[in-house]
């Protein structure tokens, strides 16, 4: 075994194990974890094996996201298949026991030896899909020992891959897995010089997935489209964001713009602030025929607001980086945000295409507005670039269904 194959098993693994209950005391997502890790496995060790077995890994809720379409591509395919998901977090764990075709959920448990084999004796999995990059060591050598094939899919380049002192265990790691799908070209070559063997790649599924979601807009969130106004959603907004479009939107003093803020945490006290620096009604209290603009006091109203925008200035530019943009591009609606877009390769390839601004002063902010939201010709040919981006990287789930089950006796 390497030096770094000894300090994990024999150092960090059982550093993590001790640490844990410590932090439980003060930390309620570990708390939580904690609490449903043994239930969650009771329950899947009690059920009877009927049909073949397919495990989904994904760290978080939002890997888990990148999952689903995958998922419901199997059942289209093939109905008698059971699908387990586990993850590492409590929200991905919420969300796949609330996912219809999700037959159980479990946490993954921490990556020592014997945990690795009362997983997989107790999941009686045939094969195991994992999203992006969470790979655990021990985990994958017992699938491997079971000779269960292992998929990573929507894959990227580990970041621990990066470091000289572990770089060829991770490169191990990687090369033992059955079969490995880049998220995108550039993942796929980083992969390949690291691998020293070609990679393939396909769309990010998560497209996949807001194409689902944005089939069915709320009904009553719709009833809010208005004709004679241009309405800009202003989405997942942060507070530079949402002083950027004041400014610039004050300054213009136009009746013919409407903006419907709705920030990423919707507080009181985020609310309240948002109510001093502009005249809108509150959500909760607008009824459609409500004239100027309007703040959005709950969770949960963003993907269908979309759905009635004319122009999308997505939140999260001017901090750590752009939330997702395939939603307002999925209603194929020109879309702006602040400069930090450098993580979302969305965000990069839109801005490539013209559909996405990228915006940082006011002065811009009021072009983007002149020119492109008050605009109809200019809005429109904007948001069919949005629309076509997207239509053109859909149906890498289905590819994905189909090789996850090649070769699997389903029964």
């Amino acid at each position: 075994m390497s030096l770094a194959g000894v300090l994990y098993t024999f150092v960090a693994i059982p550093a993590i194990n001790t640490l844990l209950p410590i932090l439980a005391l003060f930390n309620p997502k570990i708390r939580r974890r904690r609490a449903e890790e043994s239930t969650a496995m009771e329950y899947i060790a009690g059920l009877p094996k009927k049909h073949t077995r397919i495990l989904f890994h994904a760290a978080s809720m939002g890997e888990l996201e990148q999952c689903v379409p995958v998922i419901h591509a199997i059942h289209e395919l093939h109905l008698n298949i059971e699908i387990i998901v586990s993850c590492m977090s409590p929200s991905g764990y919420s969300h796949a026991c609330n996912l219809e075709e999700v037959f159980a959920a479990v946490y993954l448990p921490i990556d020592t030896v014997g945990n690795a084999q009362r997983f997989f004796d107790d999941l009686n999995v045939d094969v195991m899909v994992i999203n992006r990059y969470d790979v655990w060591p021990n985990h994958l050598r017992e699938a491997q020992r079971r000779d269960i094939p292992v998929h990573l899919i929507n894959a990227t380049m580990p970041s621990m891959g990066q470091y000289r002192f572990i770089r060829e265990r991770v490169r191990e790691l990687y090369q033992s897995l059955t079969a490995i799908t880049a998220v995108d070209s550039s993942d796929a070559a980083t992969l390949s010089s690291f691998l020293g063997r070609p990679i393939p790649y396909r769309s990010d599924t998560r497209i996949d997935r807001v194409i689902e979601r944005i089939s069915q807009p709320d009904a009553h969130l719709q009833t809010f489209k208005r004709n004679d106004v241009a309405t800009i959603i202003l989405g997942s907004s942060w507070p530079p964001d949402e002083e950027l479009v004041f400014v610039a939107l004050s300054s213009m003093a136009s009746s013919q713009l409407r903006l419907i803020v709705v920030p990423h945490e919707p507080t009181e006290a985020a609310i309240t602030k948002i109510e001093r620096q502009i005249s809108c009604t509150r959500l909760s209290e607008a009824i459609p025929s409500t004239d100027g603009h309007i703040v959005v006091d709950s969770i949960g109203a963003l993907l269908s607001l979309y759905s009635i925008g004319d122009a999308a200035f997505v939140g999260g530019g001017f901090g750590a980086g752009v939330h997702s943009i395939t939603e307002p591009a999925g209603f194929g609606i020109p879309i702006a945000c602040g400069p930090h877009v450098e993580r979302s390769r969305e965000a990069l390839a839109l801005r490539e295409e013209g559909t996405l601004s990228v915006l940082t002063t006011v002065d811009e902010t009021k072009d983007w507005l002149h020119e492109v939201v008050l605009n109809s010709t200019s809005r429109q040919l904007r948001g069919e670039r949005a629309q076509a981006f997207l239509d053109s990287h859909t149906g890498s789930s289905r590819d994905y269904a189909r090789d996850i089950i090649a070769g699997l006796n389903v029964k």
